[in-house]
Parts: C-alpha cells; sequence; structure tokens
C-alpha cells in the first residue's frame, strides 16, 4: 500500500530522507521503498513520524482527513524507548481517533433514524388525506 503523506510531511517540514532515516532507524534506501510503497511500514515507523511530525497516526491513512495531534511535535533527535509502555502515547490517540469515529457513526445513524420517521409521517399523512 502506499502512503503518500508520508512522503508529502517530510518535503513539508523541508527534512531530508537521510534525517527522517535516522530516525526510525532504517537506511536510506529502505526509507526510500517506504515512501515509493515498496516497503509497509510498521506501527514503529507511523509512531515515529507522527511524533516527528506532530500529527496523529491516522494521518498517514489514504482518503483520511489529517485530524489533531495527540501529543506535541518533537523536534530533536526521537531515540527510540524499548520499554513495554512506549507504545501507549500511540494506542491512547488511535483510541481516541476511532472513538470520534463511532461518535459520528451514532450522531448519523440517529440522525437517519429521525429522518426515516419522519418520511414516515409524511407518507402516512398523505394517505389519509
Amino acid at each position: 500500500m502506499n502512503y503518500p503523506r508520508i512522503r508529502e510531511l517530510r518535503l513539508l517540514h523541508n527534512l531530508k530522507q537521510e534525517y527522517v532515516a535516522e530516525q526510525l532507524n532504517i537506511s536510506q534506501p529502505e526509507y526510500s521503498r517506504l515512501e515509493n510503497g515498496r516497503r509497509e511500514p510498521r506501527v514503529e515507523d507511523f509512531q515515529c513520524l507522527s511524533r516527528l511530525y506532530g500529527v496523529s497516526p491516522g494521518t498517514f491513512i489514504p482518503n483520511q482527513e489529517p485530524s489533531r495531534s495527540f501529543a506535541e511535535p518533537d523536534t530533536g533527535n526521537l531515540p527510540q524507548p524499548r520499554n513495554p509502555t512506549s507504545h501507549i502515547p500511540y494506542w491512547v490517540g488511535l483510541l481516541e481517533h476511532h472513538q470520534e469515529i463511532m461518535n459520528t457513526l451514532i450522531k448519523t445513524q440517529q440522525r437517519s433514524e429521525q429522518l426515516f420517521d419522519r418520511l414516515i409521517k409524511l407518507l402516512d399523512h398523505k394517505e389519509v388525506s
């Protein structure tokens, strides 16, 4: 799958592939393959990129509108912690994003039900007339 926002954000922040590759702990050619869709990103890649650019991980998913950041952008070197709690901010942000989607779906369903009820009432009223 291709993730065009990976490249777009790198260019927007005026960063070189070498720098971003270093932050991801991968080689520059491997990062180039990631940008061109010939290498599938890992969860850790999305987490690191979201911290680097100050966006939510969902920003990188194609056909999604960028959403607010759940973390402050990190302007320095991004260490890669290797403890069990290092992924908590990613999962919290992802959970918040999914909760927003679910709330929108629930509101849409409720509105659809209201409109359907109005339509039924209008049709019943016309049959009586």
